[in-house]
C-alpha cells in the first residue's frame, strides 16, 4: 500500500506572495485568512464586504447585472453568483458588453500567483 505524501518541507513566507495581503479597518484578508476586526469587546466583528470592495478595486454584483448576465448569455448567472457567494467582479460588464456584440474577450487569471509572478 502507498503511502501517503509528506508535508512540504519549506513554506512560502506570506511576505513573499504578491499581490500582498490586504488588511482592511483590522480585519484581514489574505490568501489563506479571513477574519473580521476584533471589537474593543474582544468579540470578532462581521466581515464588511464593502471594504474588501474597495481595497481591491472591484465592484458589487446587483441584481442588474446578474439580469443583463441572463439576458445577454441566455443563460441563468451561476448560483454562486446568484446567492452571492461571488460578490463582486472586475471588468464583468466590459465582458458582458464584447460578448453581446460577438466581440471576442479572454480572460486571463493566476498571473500572481502564490508561487509568485509567471
Amino acid at each position: 500500500m502507498a503511502s501517503a505524501p509528506e508535508a512540504p518541507t519549506a513554506a512560502v513566507p506570506v511576505e513573499a506572495v504578491e499581490p500582498a495581503a490586504a488588511s482592511t479597518g483590522g480585519q484581514k484578508v489574505d490568501p489563506w485568512n479571513v477574519s473580521g476586526e476584533v471589537g474593543e469587546d474582544g468579540k470578532v466583528k462581521a466581515i464588511d464586504y464593502k471594504k474588501i470592495v474597495d481595497e481591491f478595486g472591484t465592484k458589487l454584483i446587483d441584481d442588474a447585472l446578474l439580469e443583463r448576465f441572463e439576458r445577454v448569455t441566455g443563460h441563468k448567472p451561476h448560483h454562486f453568483l446568484r446567492r452571492q457567494i461571488v460578490f463582486s467582479h472586475r471588468d464583468l460588464d466590459l465582458i458582458l458588453d464584447r460578448y453581446e456584440k460577438k466581440e471576442p474577450f479572454f480572460i486571463y487569471t493566476g498571473a500572481f500567483g502564490i508561487w509568485g509572478r509567471l
